[in-house]
């Protein structure tokens, strides 16, 4: 999403969650006028990793989800923090205090969010397409017996009604 911006603030709307952003502040020298991009509110991979950590255990301090991304790849607590900052900033996260230190929460449920991405990723790249999606993804993907078996019951059931 771009936007020509003049002196000051402009409220837009997130495609994504529907809330309200500002745009930053672009002080300028004269009328002439920039394009500013804000940022990016779809979750980038190592921000889909810290939602994925929320998700599974619950509400987590800074330090829980620094512990549980080492395990994969070092990283640093002020990374970390700064990490979960911005997902605080992009409403991604919800922070409130525990004693010293805050507790970090995903804002929407893994359904929600991971809907929220299928059905952008939808409109944008496969035109609404449900057919063209879904062949996209078994030919990225090696599906086993077992789930294309399931993938036919989910069909099965999205038939009858009956929805999963």
């Amino acid at each position: 999403m771009q936007k020509v911006v003049k002196f000051g603030l402009e409220l837009r709307r997130s495609f994504l969650t529907g809330r309200s952003f500002l745009f930053e502040e672009v002080p300028l020298d004269s009328e002439e006028s920039i394009v500013v991009r804000p940022k990016n509110e779809t979750p980038t991979p190592g921000e889909l990793e810290v939602l994925k950590i929320l998700w599974r255990r619950g509400p987590c301090t800074v330090r829980e989800v620094m512990d549980e991304l080492n395990q994969t790849r070092k990283r640093a607590y002020t990374s970390v923090m700064s990490l979960l900052n911005v997902m605080t900033d992009k409403e991604l996260l919800t922070r409130s205090p525990k004693g010293r230190a805050f507790l970090y929460t995903a804002e929407l449920p893994e359904d929600a969010m991971l809907g929220e991405l299928v059905q952008d990723l939808l409109r944008r790249a496969f035109e609404g397409s449900a057919s063209a999606f879904v062949a996209q993804v078994l030919d990225q993907s090696t599906p086993s017996e077992k789930e294309l078996d399931e993938i036919h019951q989910t069909i099965q059931q999205y038939r009858e009604g009956d929805q999963p």
